[in-house]
Protein backbone atom coordinates (compact mmCIF):
# COMPACT_ATOMS: atom_id res chain seq x y z
CA UNK A 1 0.00 0.00 0.00
CA UNK A 2 3.05 2.29 0.69
CA UNK A 3 3.57 2.53 -3.19
CA UNK A 4 0.11 3.03 -4.51
CA UNK A 5 0.37 6.75 -4.44
CA UNK A 6 3.38 7.38 -6.71
CA UNK A 7 1.30 6.52 -9.83
CA UNK A 8 -1.14 9.34 -9.10
CA UNK A 9 1.22 11.63 -8.44
CA UNK A 10 3.87 10.95 -11.22
CA UNK A 11 0.77 10.97 -13.61
CA UNK A 12 0.19 14.91 -12.23
CA UNK A 13 3.74 15.79 -12.24
CA UNK A 14 3.99 14.47 -15.94
CA UNK A 15 0.53 16.77 -17.00
CA UNK A 16 1.50 19.68 -15.07
CA UNK A 17 5.03 19.64 -16.92
CA UNK A 18 2.82 19.15 -19.92
CA UNK A 19 0.98 21.90 -19.41
CA UNK A 20 3.74 24.39 -18.53
CA UNK A 21 6.00 23.82 -22.11
CA UNK A 22 2.38 23.74 -23.58
CA UNK A 23 2.39 26.99 -22.32
CA UNK A 24 6.15 27.86 -22.85
CA UNK A 25 5.55 27.15 -26.89
CA UNK A 26 2.40 28.92 -27.27
CA UNK A 27 4.23 31.53 -25.59
CA UNK A 28 7.51 31.94 -27.66
CA UNK A 29 4.92 31.44 -30.94
CA UNK A 30 3.08 34.45 -30.23
CA UNK A 31 6.48 36.18 -29.20
CA UNK A 32 7.47 34.98 -32.76
CA UNK A 33 4.67 35.65 -34.50
CA UNK A 34 4.80 39.59 -33.52
CA UNK A 35 8.37 39.52 -33.74
CA UNK A 36 7.63 38.74 -37.78
CA UNK A 37 4.61 41.16 -37.72
CA UNK A 38 6.92 43.94 -36.67
CA UNK A 39 9.61 43.31 -39.13
CA UNK A 40 7.17 43.04 -41.86
CA UNK A 41 5.92 46.57 -41.18
CA UNK A 42 9.34 47.85 -41.15
CA UNK A 43 10.12 46.00 -44.14
CA UNK A 44 6.71 47.31 -45.76
CA UNK A 45 7.38 51.02 -44.41
CA UNK A 46 11.06 50.85 -46.36
CA UNK A 47 9.83 49.86 -49.31
CA UNK A 48 7.39 52.75 -49.55
CA UNK A 49 9.97 55.48 -48.13
CA UNK A 50 12.29 54.55 -51.25
CA UNK A 51 9.59 54.09 -53.65
CA UNK A 52 8.99 58.05 -52.94
CA UNK A 53 12.23 58.42 -52.93
CA UNK A 54 12.43 56.92 -56.37
CA UNK A 55 9.66 58.88 -57.46
CA UNK A 56 11.01 62.17 -56.50
CA UNK A 57 14.79 61.79 -57.75
CA UNK A 58 13.08 60.49 -61.18
CA UNK A 59 10.92 63.72 -61.19
CA UNK A 60 14.13 65.83 -60.06
CA UNK A 61 17.01 64.38 -62.78
CA UNK A 62 14.19 64.64 -65.57
CA UNK A 63 13.86 68.30 -65.07
CA UNK A 64 17.18 68.47 -63.93
CA UNK A 65 18.47 66.92 -67.35
CA UNK A 66 16.18 68.77 -69.86
CA UNK A 67 16.62 71.99 -68.02
CA UNK A 68 20.69 71.13 -68.56
CA UNK A 69 19.47 70.26 -72.15
CA UNK A 70 17.67 73.16 -73.02
CA UNK A 71 20.69 75.73 -71.42
CA UNK A 72 23.10 73.78 -73.67
CA UNK A 73 21.15 74.04 -76.94
CA UNK A 74 20.27 77.57 -75.98
CA UNK A 75 24.09 78.03 -76.19
CA UNK A 76 24.72 76.36 -79.57
CA UNK A 77 21.53 78.28 -81.34
CA UNK A 78 23.22 81.53 -80.11
CA UNK A 79 26.58 80.70 -81.89
CA UNK A 80 24.86 79.85 -85.13
CA UNK A 81 22.71 83.05 -84.94
CA UNK A 82 19.39 81.61 -83.94
CA UNK A 83 17.48 83.70 -81.42
CA UNK A 84 15.89 81.27 -78.83
CA UNK A 85 12.93 82.36 -76.73
CA UNK A 86 11.88 79.28 -74.43
CA UNK A 87 12.72 79.66 -70.59
CA UNK A 88 14.68 76.46 -69.91
CA UNK A 89 14.40 76.63 -66.15
CA UNK A 90 11.36 75.33 -63.93
CA UNK A 91 8.95 77.73 -63.39
CA UNK A 92 9.04 79.25 -59.63
CA UNK A 93 6.46 76.77 -58.52
CA UNK A 94 8.03 73.89 -60.12
CA UNK A 95 11.61 75.10 -58.56
CA UNK A 96 9.91 74.84 -55.51
CA UNK A 97 8.51 70.93 -56.08
CA UNK A 98 11.98 69.71 -56.89
CA UNK A 99 13.20 71.92 -54.28
CA UNK A 100 11.25 69.90 -51.87
CA UNK A 101 11.36 66.84 -53.22
CA UNK A 102 15.60 66.72 -53.26
CA UNK A 103 14.91 68.21 -49.28
CA UNK A 104 12.47 65.70 -48.47
CA UNK A 105 13.90 62.46 -50.02
CA UNK A 106 17.37 62.98 -51.07
CA UNK A 107 20.40 62.37 -49.47
CA UNK A 108 22.68 65.56 -47.94
CA UNK A 109 25.19 64.60 -50.94
CA UNK A 110 22.23 64.62 -53.31
CA UNK A 111 21.20 67.94 -52.16
CA UNK A 112 24.47 70.27 -52.25
CA UNK A 113 25.14 69.24 -55.93
CA UNK A 114 21.52 69.81 -56.52
CA UNK A 115 21.95 73.33 -55.18
CA UNK A 116 25.07 73.47 -57.01
CA UNK A 117 23.24 72.94 -60.31
CA UNK A 118 20.86 74.95 -59.65
CA UNK A 119 23.06 78.35 -59.07
CA UNK A 120 25.37 77.01 -62.05
CA UNK A 121 22.39 76.85 -63.90
CA UNK A 122 21.29 80.49 -63.25
CA UNK A 123 24.66 81.71 -63.83
CA UNK A 124 24.85 80.25 -67.01
CA UNK A 125 21.35 81.68 -68.06
CA UNK A 126 22.03 85.43 -66.86
CA UNK A 127 24.88 85.42 -68.85
CA UNK A 128 22.84 83.73 -72.11
CA UNK A 129 20.37 86.74 -71.11
CA UNK A 130 23.52 89.17 -71.15
CA UNK A 131 24.98 87.92 -74.45
CA UNK A 132 21.45 88.24 -76.06
CA UNK A 133 21.54 92.31 -75.52
CA UNK A 134 22.83 93.05 -78.78
CA UNK A 135 25.91 95.43 -77.61
CA UNK A 136 28.58 94.82 -80.01
CA UNK A 137 31.37 92.49 -80.00
CA UNK A 138 34.07 93.87 -77.24
CA UNK A 139 36.20 92.42 -74.70
CA UNK A 140 33.94 92.31 -72.35
CA UNK A 141 31.70 90.24 -74.27
CA UNK A 142 34.54 87.91 -75.08
CA UNK A 143 35.08 87.26 -71.00
CA UNK A 144 31.63 86.58 -71.14
CA UNK A 145 31.26 83.93 -73.42
CA UNK A 146 34.24 82.15 -71.91
CA UNK A 147 32.55 82.88 -68.58
CA UNK A 148 28.83 81.05 -70.32
CA UNK A 149 31.56 78.03 -71.78
CA UNK A 150 33.18 77.31 -68.31
CA UNK A 151 29.89 77.41 -66.39
CA UNK A 152 28.27 75.44 -69.11
CA UNK A 153 31.00 72.51 -68.13
CA UNK A 154 30.00 72.78 -65.07
CA UNK A 155 27.16 72.51 -65.20
CA UNK A 156 27.39 69.64 -67.24
CA UNK A 157 29.49 68.12 -64.53
CA UNK A 158 27.15 68.76 -61.69
CA UNK A 159 24.51 67.13 -63.74
CA UNK A 160 26.60 63.84 -64.04
CA UNK A 161 27.56 64.18 -60.21
CA UNK A 162 23.74 64.24 -59.34
CA UNK A 163 23.19 61.52 -61.63
CA UNK A 164 25.94 59.47 -59.85
CA UNK A 165 24.84 60.52 -56.81
CA UNK A 166 21.09 59.29 -57.54
CA UNK A 167 22.54 56.15 -58.41
CA UNK A 168 24.59 55.41 -55.52
CA UNK A 169 21.53 56.60 -53.23
CA UNK A 170 18.80 54.17 -54.85
CA UNK A 171 21.53 51.35 -55.17
CA UNK A 172 22.13 51.39 -51.31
Amino acid sequence: MAWEWVAPVCTGAAGSIGVFFTWLSSHQGRKHAERVAEQAAVSQKDRSREERRATAYLDVLTSVNNATFTINSLTALMKTGGEPEPDPLPTQSDQAVLKAKVTAHGSPEARAIFDEWYELARTVMNLHTVLRMDVGLDASRADLWKQQEAGRKSLNEAVKRLNDQVSSDLTR
